[in-house]
């Protein structure tokens, strides 16, 4: 008779024991192979918002503004239609509260995006960007869609938010109105004041800064940094608007700072937030222009990407030295950086 040989209840555990051991050997490998893939995504499209930087700057002598803005009482004067409220932050709420084209609209034709860009019309523009729905854009939905290259794939955050239910916006043509994100922000100082008045950052509302004006050096500058998505359910990340937590990043606080970014709303912080982006939300008037702020955070284990103004990109260092780090964000404060 002929014996049938198989595997014992013991033998069968072994071999799922060793399995399982190779796993979790290997799952870690796997993860940060994959990671270091995002990263390295990420590095690259930081370097081509570089160039595109700086092929704006051939063309126009200049860098673009963090935002072409008009102060709303000049549009109230004027007869256009404006539903905001133009009092407060120190008499001149120009970041709030007036239309504004973001440096991430501006510099899409050097990006390989001048099709797009072609369909955006700004002429005698009544309200923010993203408020012009369907007669800015065509059937193209282009803000709504956005851009791949704005994104950061190490962040799983939206690739974009409903403004209806997050900050009850609505458009022609656009109910809900649904805007892209960005991972990425243009170095505008330390606060909304620095960004407001072009004080330190390479961009500054209206601002027209060239090479010249970055006196402390290119390889010494930082012009973009990475951020972060924030939830589904808060006004964080959007591409088509400059400030505190879009596509603007500030430097009081390092990267990844504990320190919540502050951006204005009428809902609280999500309990929900995400990991690396605390958040603390006000009424558009109740901080001065020095208070308003929003670091640069990313996913990425121990840092944030950054784009020096040279072109360059660095992974700088959560644990980075505050002073140093401000050094890099300002353009001409005529401090040295060191070894770090």
């Amino acid at each position: 008779m002929n014996s049938r040989h198989a595997f014992t209840l013991i033998e069968l555990l072994v071999v799922i024991t060793v399995i399982a051991i190779l796993v979790a050997l290997l799952l870690p490998a796997v993860q940060q192979a994959r990671e270091a893939a995002r990263m390295t995504s990420c590095k690259n499209k930081l370097k081509q918002i570089g160039l595109a930087l700086h092929n704006y700057h051939d063309a126009h002598t200049r860098f673009p503004p963090s935002s072409v803005a008009e102060h709303c009482t000049n549009l109230m004067a004027s007869g256009l239609p404006f539903n905001h409220n133009c009092g407060g932050l120190s008499g001149d709420p120009i970041m709030f509260n007036a239309p504004r084209i973001p440096w991430s609209i501006m510099v899409l034709p050097y990006l390989e995006q001048g099709a797009a860009y072609d369909l955006l019309s700004f002429e005698g523009l009544p309200q923010y960007l993203f408020l012009s729905g369907s007669a800015l854009e065509g059937n193209e939905r282009i803000l709504e869609t956005g851009f791949s290259l704005y994104r950061c794939p190490s962040d799983s955050g939206p690739d974009k938010k409903n403004l209806t239910q997050n900050a009850g916006l609505t458009s022609p043509g656009r109910n809900p109105l649904m805007i892209a994100t960005t991972n990425y922000g243009a170095n505008c100082g330390l606060h909304i004041e620095d960004e407001l008045y072009s004080r330190t950052g390479v961009f500054g509302t209206n601002s027209s800064l060239s090479m010249k004006d970055i006196v402390d050096g290119t390889s010494s500058t930082i012009a973009f940094a990475e951020n972060l998505t924030g939830t589904s359910n808060d006004t964080r990340g959007i591409f088509a608007s400059a400030g505190p937590t879009n596509a603007s990043v500030y430097f009081t606080q390092g990267p990844n700072s504990p320190v919540p970014d502050t951006f204005p709303s009428s809902d609280p912080c999500p309990a929900n937030t995400p990991k690396n982006q605390p958040c603390r939300v006000e009424s558009k008037f109740t901080l001065t222009l020095t208070e308003w702020i929003g670091a640069s955070r990313s996913y990425h284990s121990g840092g944030v990407n950054v784009t020096l103004t040279d072109g360059s990109c660095r992974f700088l260092s959560d644990s980075i030295d505050l002073n140093t780090y401000r050094n890099f964000g300002a353009r001409n404060d005529g401090n040295v950086i060191g070894e770090f």
